[in-house]
């Protein structure tokens, strides 16, 4: 079969034109493995469609030039089907509406990262608020809607069903938990030879509301007082003049180097950061895979989650005791890091082995194109 893959859009980041690190789980890393491995399955021959160049594009622009290089690929190839790493960008209706006008008769399958709808997502609902029946347009102009976990798509569907009980069905019937990759090679390209000795503790989540930043820096001054050892990094930057980054701004000017704020981490030196944490917190509210996590699990970092969203899930049955109650945070991850380092290598090993067993490249692969497979022959 011949697959047209086609890339999501990668934001630049607050200060420049470099790609931004908020965006580099899901539109740079994890697109990356899929689309390599993808190419390997057996009779299966990839066209990744040209992606413009220049990253300081805003997000219509890019879209623009994006679906008028995916229409000369299907026009050029004799094409069976259509991949969207995301289906907000390019827009999937509207690749839809431009493959329909061209006759194309092949499969249209694609990953959806989110809900308008949901109640957690509060990005969407505090930057987007007329859009969640645009979303669903999306998701139901597919042949086929990919998603990271059981969790999104019990969430997606209690929505809908609550709205719109036919979309539901269809919903449902095309829908497909496939996982995401995450980049082990590149992890483990950057390995370090020495983790830190000392507790180091990880906050690599954006800064999006649905996040819970703001716990986590509220929680930031106790934790270092009452262990003196500790040292701190994040590895993005609040928005420039939010609160937020004002709240974290006197926390560095206390603590000094023990808080340690990255912006801008490229691949290469985010994963060689990971390597040298020991302990890792998620704070979220919302989350449908928790690339982050996944990421420094895959790492060696022992991850304590929360007991909701997607979280029980992606840590699985391997270490139950890695999930905490959100009403008594500040205890757990204060006990989370005053745990033995016999205790905390155990409890990483086997986060280690279970979501590198799962979330590969080629497990994930193998999944999206048995899928693919499936629409083209139906």
């Amino acid at each position: 079969m011949k697959i047209a893959y086609v890339r999501s859009y990668t934001s630049t980041d607050y200060h420049n034109a470099k790609a931004s690190s908020d965006a580099i789980g899901y539109g740079r890393t994890c697109s990356l493995v899929l689309e390599r491995e993808l190419g390997k399955l057996p009779s299966t021959e990839l066209i990744t469609v040209a992606t413009p160049d220049d990253v300081s594009l805003e997000r219509t622009s890019w879209n623009m030039r994006q679906i008028a290089q995916l229409i000369d690929v299907v026009k050029r190839d004799k094409i069976d089907a259509v991949f969207l790493f995301h289906s907000t960008t390019p827009d999937a209706a509207f690749v839809r509406r431009n493959l329909d006008e061209i006759g194309f008769q092949g499969a249209l399958v694609g990953y959806t990262h989110g809900s308008h709808w949901d109640p957690s997502d509060t990005f969407r609902h505090d930057n987007h608020p007329k859009l969640k029946w645009e979303d669903l347009g999306l998701l139901l102009s597919m042949d086929r809607i990919l998603l990271a976990s059981e969790y999104i798509r019990t969430r997606i569907a209690a929505s809908v069903q609550a709205e719109a009980v036919g979309a539901l069905s269809e919903f449902l019937t095309n829908s497909r938990v496939v996982g995401i990759p995450i980049d082990i090679e590149g992890i483990d390209r950057n390995r370090e030879l020495a983790r830190s000795a000392s507790p180091r503790l990880l906050f690599n989540h954006s800064f999006v509301s649905s996040k819970g930043a703001d716990e986590f820096i509220d929680m930031l001054p106790v934790l270092l007082e009452q262990n003196k050892a500790l040292s701190v990094d994040i590895t993005r930057a609040p928005i420039p003049g939010s609160q937020t980054e004002g709240r974290l701004r006197t926390v560095c000017s206390k603590y000094g180097q023990r808080v340690r704020v990255h912006e801008g981490l490229d691949p290469s030196a985010y994963a060689s950061l990971l390597w040298q944490c020991t302990h890792q917190v998620s704070t979220a509210t919302h989350e449908t895979f928790g690339v982050a996590t996944a990421e420094a699990m895959a790492a060696g970092v022992a991850c304590l989650v929360p007991d909701r969203a997607v979280y029980p899930e992606l840590v699985g049955s391997s270490t139950k005791e890695a999930i905490y109650d959100p009403s008594f945070k500040l205890q757990r991850l204060t006990e989370w890091l005053a745990m033995d380092e016999a205790t905390r290598r155990d409890i990483a090993t086997r986060q280690y082995n279970s979501v590198r067993s799962r979330f590969n490249g080629r497990a994930v692969a193998a999944a999206v194109g048995e899928v693919i497979r499936e629409c083209i022959l139906t």
